[in-house]
């Protein structure tokens, strides 16, 4: 879809170049279009340098073009090319300083590098911004690196923020599940991979972890439900497969040899 409108755009901009000054503005504005749009179609082919390549040209054609500069900060980041990706990412905030999204891309560029102050102070920034739509994204992401840092108080926090300001954002129910695992906290897991199943009744692999969870909780026979479930529909390949028959083997053993 997006090749198919590629020429249409080039044979706009080409006609309005040749107009008075007025459509000049117009004619740059298409051309930058024109070379974004194919980048994009670039990496959709996972393609990023060819994607970068057109990034760049968009990007002499219009400096200051915000969809621009981030596609070419992404497509650097994916490269493994972190400081090149951090310093257009700082370019496009010294333009819009209040860009929630860059400041939040900004956090996991400097994460990726082990920068784990800088990203916590780049995701809170993003936070920090009232008109920023996708909180869930910067607040996952400081979970993930207070889990890194053992910080679980505060990890279930942002967590539970994600959860209560965008309640259908699945993987944060999914990481908020499995931290209370790990805590011991085996309601508050259970809780969390029912409301995730509610959302995602496709992920077979939460029966699993909520089994586990009502194992924790001596549910034995909410337990055997739940890993039964996931092996009826589970494919042998799946290692969890393995790991859910031995713990129906516990459940089903005589209590003396649990």
């Amino acid at each position: 879809m997006i090749r198919a409108a590629l020429g249409s755009i080039l044979l706009t901009a080409l006609l309005l170049s040749g107009c008075a000054s007025t459509s000049s503005i117009e004619a740059r504005s298409s051309m930058v279009d024109y070379h974004y749009r194919l980048g994009m179609a670039h990496l959709e082919d996972n393609n990023f340098q060819a994607g970068l390549v057109e990034f760049r040209t968009a990007r002499k054609i219009d400096p200051k073009s915000a969809k621009v500069l981030f596609a070419m900060g992404h497509t650097l980041f994916q490269q493994g090319e972190y400081a090149a990706a951090e310093e257009v990412m700082r370019e496009l905030l010294d333009i819009h300083p209040n860009d929630g999204k860059t400041l939040n891309y900004l956090g996991t560029i400097y994460e990726r590098q082990g920068r784990l102050d800088d990203a916590v102070d780049a995701f809170q920034q993003a936070l920090s911004k009232d008109d920023y739509v996708t909180p869930q994204f910067p607040l996952s992401n400081l979970a993930r690196i207070y889990i890194r840092q053992g910080k679980k108080s505060q990890a279930v926090e942002v967590l539970t923020s994600a959860t209560r300001k965008v309640p259908e954002y699945f993987p944060a129910r999914a990481d908020l599940a499995r931290l209370y695992m790990d805590m011991g906290e085996w309601q508050k897991a259970a809780d969390q991979w029912q409301a995730f199943m509610d959302l995602r009744p496709d992920m077979l692999e939460a029966r699993y972890y909520l089994g586990r969870a009502y194992m924790g909780l001596k549910q034995n026979d909410n337990a055997r439900t739940e890993l039964q479930k996931f092996l009826l529909k589970a494919d042998q390949s799946n290692p969890l497969v393995a790991e859910a028959n031995a713990l129906l083997d516990v459940l089903n053993a005589p209590s003396g040899k649990r």
